[in-house]
Parts: structure tokens; C-alpha cells; sequence
């Protein structure tokens, strides 16, 4: 059958069926071009209502949806919609998947034609956005599909979908539709939490003024408001739509840009309060059609001096992005071709060779009526510690095709005396900010033979100097205390 959905087929002829037996389709509340939305039934004492998903099996790759759905099934978070179930069915000799998630009160695009959001209500709905995307990136998640109509109030709370979540670093999988607010690199199968900052920016700009964004024609990389936005949200904008990915906001510069202060507080949970459901979706609010796509991935090229012969090159893969503390640039001023250079080499680290034991000092012979004065107190040798196991970015091979020349980025490594990363920080993030976090949640992995300072095993200071090129990533580990 075809695989667009038309709504009279789907009233007359779906309103009434069991899904599986277990889920009666009770009424019809909305369609994309790809999928059809009615209200079902959980069983309860008393039901539950829910919205179940109707996709035919012929417009998407079926294994592919089923294993996300499986895998969002798990995921718990109050800023995520819950979902419940999930299958494939026939409907009129008609093959389908269906997915079953929590009933919203309220949808985002249910509000768009109604009027833009004030400032202060784009900036108490960005919250939760934020809470839920950081969520997500910490498990190596892309929402990758951010969206009015995947933003929800479900019982007084904003919630966002999960049932096309994808995972950092896919490659290739075809998604279930393409959308207006994607991100440029989208297009050449390339998903990173980058693609979620793109669409926040989006979604940004049009909650506010109703408009999409729009580009200079002459260059594809200069952003053109559609209308005056207050600052900070010009500037989160700006940050967030950089075609370069590489360079583009990350969430912790949309929540320092909101939250000055509060940046460096861990992310609360924001729970509206019942009394003031009317509110609630009011900030739910916001228009996210972007009238046109960038038509090419224009990448920034990073400058740097010819790089060192390699101390450590594997291809192991790594966490997910951590956000780190930079400040965001300035939206007011664009990074300058001297501002994308990469720092100096840092000097390679000299073997250190453990200091030879001191012996032990032999003290006079002692009476017992005239006391002589204490020994001479041992010495132990003090022993550098080494790596036991690392762990390296997972940059995808696109971007890394992006760089000229090397990127690198300094982290500095607090080791325990178990040999355990105990705290890690960017000691030079270099000209990129993606490369940066990248460095920073690899480094929180390694794991080290500690140092040992008189016969006893020591905490220990290292530095890990990052290289990013096309040919791979390298490590150059120096250990700088004791």
C-alpha cells in the first residue's frame, strides 16, 4: 500500500480495530506524512489513556524502529515520555508497527498558529529541553529529531519523545522522516549531540519570532536573524546554528548563556506545579518549521602547525560527549582565522626513571643511662606511575576528514591512589570546542598503575595531550606529580 497516510482511510477504516489485542484504537488525533496518532487505552483500575502510533512496515526499516523502541522502553527520566509497548500488526491485510506511549495533554504544535513565546517563557521551557537532551547525550543518545510536535505536556510536566531516538555516531540508518530543522550534516548520515544544539537553535529562533531562520545568500555560514531576539537568546542562535559542528554550541553554553550563575549547579528537575496547568502549556509553545535547508555541509577547517610523530594511535571507541565548562563565544563576534589555530606542540614527555632507594642510615650505638639522638628517618623511593588501560574519542571519520592539519586539546588527569581517574579537566581545549569534550570524556576513562611514594601507593597528576587529524586521533600521556 501506499506508505502515505491519508486521514480518511485511517478514520473510516482503523477507529474501532485491537491492535494486538490489546489495544482498541478509540479515536483519531493527528497524522504526519508517515504515521497516524489515536488515542487507545491502557488496562487499569480505572484505564489509562495512551497514544498509540500506526507506521506502515513498507515506509521504514522495521528491525531498525523495533530496536530503538526497545531500547527507549528502558529509559526513565521525567523530562522523557514514557513508552509502553510496542509491536507490529495487520490492519486490513495491511502490514504496520505501532508504538504505545503516555497521552499528552497538550502538544507543541497543537499551540503554534496561537503566538509566539514571550522571553521569559522561552527561557523556563528551554529547561526541560535541556535537562532531557543532557540526559540522553550522557548515554551516547541523539534525540535527532527535535521538533514541535515531539515536545508535549503530559500531567502538567514538558516531556520530550523518544521513540525515534538514535545513537551518537550512527552512520547510515535511515531515519523515519527527514525534517526542516535537521541539522546540515544529517544529510550525509553523520548524528552527534551537535545535531540536538542545531535544532534547539531552531527551535529558538521561531518560538520567538515565528519565523525560520535564514542564511546569507553569498554565504552559506552567516546567520540571519528573522527579526530582533533579545539577548540571550541571539546569542544562543547564533551559537547553536554554526553549519561546522565542530564549532557549534554545546548544551552546558545554552544553559551558561540562561543560567550564568547556576551554570556549574547540577541540572535540577523542573516540576510545574498542578495549580498552574494553564501555564504549563502556554511555555510549551513555539514554532519549528523551517521554511528552508541549508543545501551544503560547509565544515570550517582547522589550522595547526605539522604535528609531532605519534606517541599513541588506536581506534577503540569511547563514550559519549561530555559537556564541558567553556564559556560560550560571543555571538557579537565571529571566531577569527587566528582564534581556529592550534596551540603550540606541548614538549614531549621524558621517560623518568624511579630514583634509586637511599639506604637506610646507620644511627651510634645507644646506652641505656645516656641516650644518643633519633635515627636518621627512612627515605622510600618515589616511582612514577603508568598507564594501565586508555580509552580514545569516538570521532566519527567525516569530521575528522574536516580537520587540516591537527587539532589538539590538553586535559589534566587527578589519579587516586588506586590507579583511578579521580577528576579530569580541560587543561587547553585548543580551537574546538566538539574536540574538547571529546578528549575530556575519553580521559575520565583511563585507568593507571599508581605512583608509589615511600613504599605506599600515591595519588598522581598527569597530562594527556589529545592530536585530532584525518589520519586518526594520538595520545601522548605525562605524568607531572609526584
Amino acid at each position: 500500500m501506499n506508505s502515505v497516510l491519508t486521514r480518511d482511510m485511517l478514520a473510516s477504516n482503523c477507529v474501532g480495530s485491537s491492535i494486538d489485542g490489546k489495544f482498541t484504537l478509540l479515536r483519531w488525533l493527528g497524522q504526519s506524512e508517515r504515521s497516524s496518532v489515536f488515542l487507545t487505552e491502557l488496562e487499569g483500575d480505572p484505564p489509562r489513556r495512551a497514544a498509540i502510533k500506526l507506521i506502515p512496515a513498507s515506509a521504514v526499516d522495521a528491525n531498525a524502529c523495533l530496536d530503538q523502541w526497545a531500547a527507549a522502553r528502558s529509559l526513565s527520566h521525567p523530562h522523557l515520555v514514557r513508552l509502553f509497548d510496542f509491536g507490529h500488526c495487520a490492519i486490513d491485510g495491511d502490514e504496520y508497527l505501532y508504538v504505545v506511549t503516555e497521552y499528552a495533554d497538550e502538544i507543541l504544535s497543537d499551540i503554534l498558529a496561537a503566538r509566539p513565546l514571550t522571553p521569559p517563557e522561552t527561557r523556563e521551557m528551554l529547561g526541560p529541553v535541556l535537562d532531557a537532551l543532557s540526559w540522553l547525550h550522557a548515554r551516547d543518545l541523539v534525540h535527532a529529531h527535535l521538533k514541535p510536535s515531539n515536545i508535549m505536556v503530559v500531567d502538567d510536566r514538558l516531556k520530550l519523545s523518544v521513540d525515534r531516538l538514535r545513537s551518537d555516531g550512527e552512520f547510515g540508518r535511515p531515519s523515519l522522516s527527514s525534517g526542516k530543522g535537521d541539522a546540515p550534516e544529517i544529510a550525509t548520515g553523520i548524528l552527534s549531540p551537535a545535531a540536538d544544539a542545531w535544532s534547539l537553535g531552531v527551535l529558538v529562533v521561531e518560538a520567538l519570532t515565528l519565523r525560520p531562520p535564514v542564511w546569507n545568500a553569498s554565504s552559506d555560514a552567516e546567520l540571519i536573524l528573522p527579526a530582533p531576539m533579545p539577548r540571550p537568546f541571539s546569542s544562543i542562535a547564533r551559537g547553536c546554528l554554526q553549519v561546522d559542528p565542530a564549532i557549534r554550541w554545546m548544551l552546558s553554553d545554552i544553559r551558561a548563556s540562561l543560567e550564568p550563575t547556576k551554570a556549574a549547579e547540577p541540572a535540577r528537575d523542573s516540576t510545574p506545579n498542578p495549580s498552574r496547568r494553564t501555564r504549563a502549556m502556554i511555555l510549551a509553545g513555539a514554532v519549528l518549521v523551517l521554511g528552508g535547508t541549508i543545501s551544503a555541509l560547509v565544515v570550517a577547517s582547522h589550522h595547526a602547525e605539522p604535528a609531532p610523530p605519534p606517541v599513541t594511535q588506536t581506534s577503540v571507541p569511547a563514550p559519549a560527549v561530555t559537556e564541558n565548562s567553556a564559556p560560550p563565544p560571543t555571538a557579537s563576534q565571529p571566531q577569527s582565522s587566528a582564534a581556529q589555530q592550534t596551540a603550540p606542540e606541548p614538549p614531549a614527555p621524558q621517560p623518568v626513571s624511579p630514583a634509586a632507594p637511599q639506604p637506610l642510615a646507620s644511627a651510634p650505638p645507644q646506652s641505656v643511662e645516656s641516650p644518643g639522638p633519633a635515627a636518621t628517618p627512612l627515605q622510600g623511593a618515589v616511582v612514577k606511575g603508568e598507564v594501565a588501560s586508555q580509552a580514545t574519542p569516538n570521532v566519527p571519520q567525516p569530521i575528522l576528514d574536516t580537520v587540516q592539519g591537527h587539532v589538539r586539546v590538553r586535559i589534566r588527569v587527578q589519579v587516586d591512589s588506586q590507579g583511578k581517574v579521580a577528576d579530569a579537566a580541560i587543561d587547553d581545549p585548543g580551537p574546538s570546542r566538539y574536540f574538547a569534550a571529546k578528549a575530556l570524556a575519553s580521559a575520565r576513562d583511563w585507568k593507571f598503575t599508581p605512583a608509589q611514594m615511600n613504599g605506599h601507593a600515591a595519588a598522581s597528576t598527569w597530562i594527556l595531550h589529545f592530536q585530532f587529524g584525518p589520519t586518526g586521533t594520538t595520545i601522548a600521556p605525562e605524568e607531572t606529580a609526584p
